[in-house]
């Protein structure tokens, strides 16, 4: 259809006028000259640059759309890059020169045998320590350089083993410190323990339990001056040889021996406010062979307490 309205010199059309190509552009239906912008939402001719403002291309991948053969929700995986775990993330592969260290597949430091064997000499008494200390000390130092599992192994077995020592030397000066005290002519003269071996003819005893039946312990006895307050005073030591013969045969014996040697300690003495009395060892004490004895005594009548040696 063409313009009614009349036209201006020259052919130009009318201002607002709409469909008139662009000035200068190429013809219709060919691509413009190099250097030249397409019209908007032409693509250029293949080859040719695109001018500046003109829309970008449509990428060959929508976002969120994967690449052709790789499963939907995968992470994209660039050139170099490992793939990632089947339970997401990347493995943990450090790559080394000349190879690949897989730490996962590292094996954990196993326990030292060095503390193992320290805990377990550390656990026998007094003995124990001989071997316990000198392996502690070793599991320790190798431990710090392999890093391997048993610290707190070896540290108890050197505390352990130390400990029995010292429990035995603090005991020993106890006893020490705690047993009678003789003159050089054997008696007697500050109160103290008094072992079951330690007895002798002339020692003034305190005996506890002497008026029951009940088995006495060695450990009880307490050596003191006659001039102190005892119960018992010792009159014989009879001397057995052989195995153990037994409680049976023991007080069988005390019964035969002890009277008879009492009335000897006692002579002159009016024994009739005394009677004869005796200690035998058990199982146990016979162990000990300056235990092999038999121990008379005089005590009185009513197991009460005396003072002075009734020895003459």
């Amino acid at each position: 259809m063409s313009n009614s309205a009349g036209s201006t010199g020259g052919g130009s059309p009318p201002p607002g006028h709409v469909g008139t190509p662009i000035s200068g552009g190429a013809p219709a239906g060919q691509p413009p000259p190099y250097g030249q912008p397409a019209p908007y939402g032409q693509p250029p001719p293949y080859g040719q640059p695109r001018s500046y403002g003109s829309p970008p291309p449509t990428p060959p991948t929508s976002y969120g759309v994967p690449p052709p053969g790789q499963p939907y929700g995968s992470p994209t995986v660039y050139p170099g890059q490992p793939p990632p775990s089947a339970y997401g993330g990347y493995p943990t592969r450090a790559a080394y020169p000349g190879g690949v260290y897989d730490q996962s597949q590292a094996a954990a430091p196993g326990w030292s045998g060095w503390a193992i064997a320290a805990f377990v000499s550390g656990l026998i008494p007094w003995i124990g320590i001989l071997a316990a200390v000198p392996l502690g000390v070793v599991a320790l130092v190798k431990i710090s350089k392999t890093g391997q599992r048993g610290k707190w192994l070896a540290i108890i077995g050197i505390v352990v083993s130390v400990l029995y020592w010292v429990a035995t030397i603090v005991f020993g000066l106890i006893l020490v410190s705690s047993t009678a005290e003789r003159s050089s002519a054997g008696e007697i003269t500050n109160a103290g323990r008094l072992g079951f071996a330690d007895i002798r003819a002339g020692d003034c005893v305190s005996v506890p339990g002497l008026d029951t039946a009940k088995n006495i312990n060695p450990f009880d006895l307490t050596g003191v001056p006659c001039a102190d307050m005892h119960n018992a005073e010792g009159v014989a030591v009879v001397k057995i040889g052989g195995s153990y013969p037994g409680p049976d045969a023991l007080s069988a014996q005390g019964q035969r021996e002890c009277p008879s040697a009492a009335q000897r300690y006692l002579q002159g003495v009016d024994v009739s406010g005394f009677r004869p009395f005796y200690l035998y060892p058990t199982e146990s004490i016979w162990r000990d062979s300056d235990s092999h004895r038999l121990v008379c005594f005089v005590v009185k009548r009513d197991f009460s307490t005396m003072t002075g040696s009734l020895a003459q």
